[in-house]
């Protein structure tokens, strides 16, 4: 295959002893094969596909990440099957000299009298063409699984190769400090750009019913509408500073719904994955109402749990710093959540009404070693407090009837103790 110039509407700058180049790509000549299908040469490359800067046993020659496989097939679908699409700025580095760089006359730009000479100079520095032949190697510095997915996409759906993504050109020097600064560059590049955190997501995501639904949860539900009662925490559990004004916490609505919500039957199936595409609106409103659902059977089930959502009893929140009720526990209301889920498949909702003989209290004796350390007065975090609420209803099986034993065993630390017997018959 004949080597093909693109040319490429650019901006250049500097920061640093880095010359970079702004500019965007028609995703067909991003992942253009210029060599054959039986020795391919891409135009542009992952780091491991070049051989002059690659070695599997140098450890000095690495310039990113491995490639991790299990983040392609979700790409790839993503692209496929989303309408509302989007492949953020991809960093590629340049190897083995500078890109062919044509200025642009900017003499028209300097007929407007309010530009001053040296703006005008900035100008024509500024923007010009980038010029590729095919002949450079550009190897992806910061996102090599974009690429990869990219070309999974376009060979299932050629219309992708007509969309432009944003590309960052830089120029790499191959020696050792050259590998030094680029390894410096792309670790600086991960390092300070701080993740989107999974509670910040739930809050944002337009596309994960269960996400969606917990924003509808938190705006529309009559218990908690217009309410601060949930916690917008990284983890599930509340710091001992929200016991006396928050419920629950966002994460923790977001794994409810996801026990609630059958996902099977909401997105579809690529390649035997799952992707999470926004639904059609009546699939949502069908599913917030089961969830919605849920909370009125909570609340019915446990009526001091409404009287702290409606501030009427505040002693419920200083319980919790000695244990306090199960289910103003986030582990405890994803314990019910699973339990009614279960019950509810079974057609058998009406055995709810048996959660009463249930003792309500973490640090009673009844919910030692499940989910209340009696010895160091703090929660266990574990699967046991679920478990042991479904052993009572007769909903464990054989073999996890004998996990929760040896976990009851191992945090009571006493091999004579066995776990109560069961309540409810």
């Amino acid at each position: 295959m004949m080597n093909k110039n693109i040319y490429l509407p650019s901006l250049t700058g500097k920061f640093g002893q880095w010359r970079y180049y702004q500019t965007v790509m028609k995703v067909s000549d991003i992942v253009e094969n210029l060599g054959t299908n039986e020795k391919p040469d891409f135009r542009i490359k992952t780091v491991e596909e070049v051989e002059e800067i690659y070695s599997k046993k140098g450890v000095n020659n690495l310039l990113q990440r491995a490639f991790d496989p299990t983040r392609l097939v979700p790409i790839t679908n993503y692209l496929l099957s989303q309408t509302d699409k989007y492949i953020n700025n991809l960093t590629v580095a340049i190897f083995g000299g500078n890109p062919d760089w044509l200025t642009i006359d900017v003499d028209r730009i300097g007929q407007d009298d309010s530009i001053d000479d040296d703006s005008l100079e900035y100008f024509e520095k500024a923007f010009g063409v980038v010029k590729l032949t095919g002949t450079e190697t550009l190897f992806v510095l910061d996102g090599q699984h974009r690429l990869k997915g990219l070309r999974n996409a376009i060979l299932q759906e050629p219309t992708i190769g007509e969309q432009t993504v944003g590309i960052t050109l830089i120029i790499h020097e191959d020696s050792d400090l050259g590998r030094e600064r680029t390894r410096r560059l792309f670790s600086t590049i991960n390092r300070h750009a701080k993740p989107v955190s999974l509670g910040e997501n739930i809050l944002l995501d337009e596309d994960d019913l269960s996400a969606i639904i917990v924003r509808k949860l938190i705006e529309e539900h009559p218990l908690f509408k217009g309410k601060e009662l949930i916690a917008y925490n990284k983890a599930k559990n509340l710091n001992p500073s929200q016991f006396n004004d928050k419920f629950t916490t966002v994460l923790t609505l977001y794994s409810i719904n996801e026990v609630l919500i059958d996902n099977d039957s909401v997105y579809k199936d690529f390649k035997n994955v799952k992707v999470r595409i926004r639904p059609d609106d009546n699939v949502i409103e069908s599913w917030q109402k089961v969830v919605f659902s849920f909370w009125d059977k909570f609340f019915e089930c446990f009526s001091d749990a409404k009287e702290f959502v409606n501030g009427t009893n505040p002693s419920l929140g200083l319980e919790r710093k000695n244990g306090g009720k199960f289910y103003l526990r986030p582990l405890g209301q994803e314990a019910f959540a699973l339990l009614y889920s279960k019950l509810k498949k079974e057609n058998n909702l009406e055995k709810l009404t048996k959660i009463s003989l249930i003792e309500p209290n973490i640090e009673n004796e009844f919910w030692h070693y499940t989910f209340w350390n009696p010895s160091k007065n703090n929660i266990i975090n574990s699967g046991l407090p679920t478990n042991y609420l479904l052993y009572h209803f007769g909903l464990l099986g054989i073999s996890s009837i004998k996990k929760l034993k040896e976990g009851y065993i191992k945090n009571s630390g006493n091999i004579k103790h066995d776990i109560p017997e069961i309540i409810i018959k």
